[in-house]
């Protein structure tokens, strides 16, 4: 305390020094890169393979309703799990899902898979973004 009553104030370590916040940092970065990625190349690819804008909208479209879905029983599971781990769990469901498309291509072109993997890393990440943005109860 100082003369005037009022508590002293601390020293506050930089952020830089500080290893969750940095691991958080990093883990979001690459969350957010791999997402803004697949926006734009997911689309692209469809359109580049099949030469139909149809085929590119269709795709959005599935991803669009699959994110809305989820987001009618994200509340829930926000609620009920440790949000922590369902951030953590989210962002690795995405990264696996996302990194069955190059391994899949490798051996061609796989519409189906896209089909299949998008609306379902959609879904995930709108539990991602509702888990991210629900405030914690006291």
């Amino acid at each position: 305390m100082t003369q005037t009553g009022k508590p002293e104030r601390e020293a506050a370590s930089p952020l830089r020094r500080d290893r969750n916040f940095n691991v958080f940092w990093v883990a979001q970065i690459l969350s957010v890169t791999g997402d803004s990625f697949a926006y734009i190349a997911i689309p692209l690819l469809v359109l580049h393979v099949t030469g139909s804008v149809t085929q590119m909208g269709l795709l959005t479209g599935v991803a669009g309703a699959a994110s809305v879905f989820a987001g009618i029983f994200a509340g829930i599971l926000v609620d009920r799990l440790d949000r922590r781990t369902l951030l953590i769990c989210c962002d690795l469901a995405r990264m696996v899902l996302y990194g069955l498309i190059p391994l899949a291509w490798a051996f061609g072109p796989q519409i189906w898979l896209l089909y299949v993997v998008l609306p379902i890393s959609e879904a995930v990440g709108t539990v991602f973004q509702v888990t991210y943005l629900t405030p914690s109860s006291a």
